[in-house]
């Protein structure tokens, strides 16, 4: 079995509630809640539809989903904050140890290594 992948394009929200790409219907974010009022059913909604055609784009614009940006952002974050105590230590009189140096930068390019590159 093959992984589909999404559909390619510009997602954007129309008719409130309806989530379309190249004018095909995606995903219908309409529904009604009775623990809501109407307007805020209808706002809620609306945002829904808004966050699914943003989360589309994200994959079609970095070939990341949402949640693989989030699994990057992370791992780079705890790259840097790894780099940034080593540099403070250094800094404030402890050994370099190049090791660790190569370390991070070994770190870092592993982080970047897994992104999916889109071309186009």
């Amino acid at each position: 079995m093959t992984e589909s992948e999404p559909t390619r394009g510009h997602y954007t929200f129309v008719h409130q509630f309806n989530v379309e790409c190249d004018r095909r219907g995606i995903a219908n974010c309409g529904g009604y809640s009775p623990s809501h009022g109407q307007q805020e059913a209808f706002e809620e909604n609306k945002a829904n539809a808004l966050l699914v055609a943003d989360a589309f784009n994200v994959y079609n614009e970095t070939g990341l989903t949402p949640r693989q940006l989030l699994e990057q952002r992370d791992a780079l974050i705890s790259v840097m904050r790894n780099f940034c105590n080593w540099a403070m230590d250094v800094k404030n009189g402890a050994d370099l140890h190049p090791g660790r140096l190569e370390d991070y930068r070994i770190g870092f390019a592993e982080t970047i290594a897994k992104t999916k590159q889109v071309q186009g």
